[in-house]
C-alpha cells in the first residue's frame, strides 16, 4: 500500500527466492511501477540493483547450501563405506585363520594316516621277521641280537603309535565341534 515499504523488497525477493516461491512476489509488480514514477532514475537503480543483488545472492546461497548438504551426504556415505570394509577385512582375516586351521588340521590327519598305514605296516612286518627269526635261529650270539633287534622295532613301533594318538587328540573332532 506504501510505496517506502518496497525498501524490504530486497529482502523478501531474497527469502522468495531461496524457498521458490515466486508467485508471491506478484504482489510487488504495481508496487514497483508506482515506485519507479515517483523517483528520480538514481534511487530507483540502486533499489533494482539491491533487488538483482539480492535475487543473485538467494540463489548463490540455495547452491552452497545443496552443495553443503551434498558434501555431508558423502561425508556419510563414506563413513559407512569404510565401515563397510572394515567389517568385511575383518571377517575376511577369520575366514583365512580359519581355512589355515582347518588345513593344517588336514595336513596334520594325512601324516599321521601315512605314518599309520605304510610306517607302522611296515614296522609290525619286521617285528614279525624278526621273532620267526629269532624262533629259526639256534645261534646264541645272534639269538641276542635279534632280541635287541626286536625290543628296539617294538619301542619304535610304540612311540609311532603314540605319535599317531597324539596328532589324532590334537585334531578337530567334527562331532565335538558341531555339538560346540
Amino acid at each position: 500500500i506504501f510505496p517506502i515499504f518496497l525498501i524490504y523488497l530486497p529482502i523478501i525477493i531474497y527469502q522468495n527466492f531461496y524457498k521458490d516461491s515466486y508467485y508471491s512476489l506478484i504482489i510487488f509488480i504495481p508496487l514497483l511501477f508506482q515506485f519507479i514514477h515517483e523517483y528520480s532514475p538514481i534511487p530507483i537503480t540502486i533499489f533494482l540493483s539491491f533487488v538483482f543483488l539480492s535475487g543473485f545472492l538467494s540463489f548463490k546461497t540455495k547452491k552452497i547450501d545443496t552443495l553443503t548438504l551434498r558434501n555431508i551426504q558423502l561425508r556419510d556415505t563414506t563413513r559407512e563405506q569404510t565401515l563397510e570394509l572394515k567389517k568385511q577385512n575383518s571377517m575376511l582375516l577369520e575366514n583365512q585363520d580359519y581355512e589355515l586351521k582347518v588345513a593344517k588340521l588336514d595336513e596334520r590327519n594325512r601324516i599321521a594316516r601315512e605314518i599309520h598305514d605304510n610306517v607302522g605296516h611296515m614296522l609290525s612286518r619286521s617285528i614279525l621277521q624278526v621273532a620267526a627269526l629269532t624262533s629259526i635261529n639256534k645261534n646264541q650270539v645272534l639269538s641276542q641280537s635279534y632280541t635287541d633287534l626286536q625290543s628296539t622295532l617294538t619301542t619304535a613301533m610304540n612311540s609311532i603309535r603314540n605319535s599317531v594318538h597324539n596328532l589324532h587328540d590334537n585334531s578337530l573332532s567334527l562331532d565335538a565341534t558341531i555339538k560346540e
